[in-house]
């Protein structure tokens, strides 16, 4: 594994979730609807694809610094909660609207603040 440096963690880290998972599945299977959980999890999986792919056409594109890590992890965060609500995800959506509400509250205190 030491020749494989961080690539190898990272399959190794895929590896042990995937174990895990399967074991906690096992597990609640008698509890929870399997077919709904392993529905959920490809519906989150396709932003995550999507996602990926995102990142690694910008490492080619982009230089291997810091400000090109920086620019990938916010292109990342873009582009999965984008898809998310283009695919309408109901938790990304209702966040989004919760979000929004309280930024109008705090702008509306800012604006009452300032008039007195």
């Amino acid at each position: 594994m030491k020749q494989y440096l961080s690539t190898g963690a990272v399959i190794a880290s895929i590896v042990a979730e995937c174990c895990v998972t399967t074991m906690e599945l096992q597990t609640i299977k008698k509890i929870f609807d399997i077919k709904y959980i392993l529905f959920s999890m490809l519906k989150y999986s396709m932003p995550t694809i999507i996602m990926a792919g995102t990142i690694i056409g910008l490492q080619h594109i982009l230089s291997s610094g810091v400000l090109g890590l920086i620019i990938q992890v916010l292109t990342a965060i873009i582009v999965y909660f984008s898809v998310l609500i283009v695919m309408k995800d109901q938790l990304t959506t209702n966040a989004f609207k919760k979000l929004w509400a309280y930024m109008c509250t705090i702008t509306t205190a800012n604006k009452n603040n300032t008039r007195k």
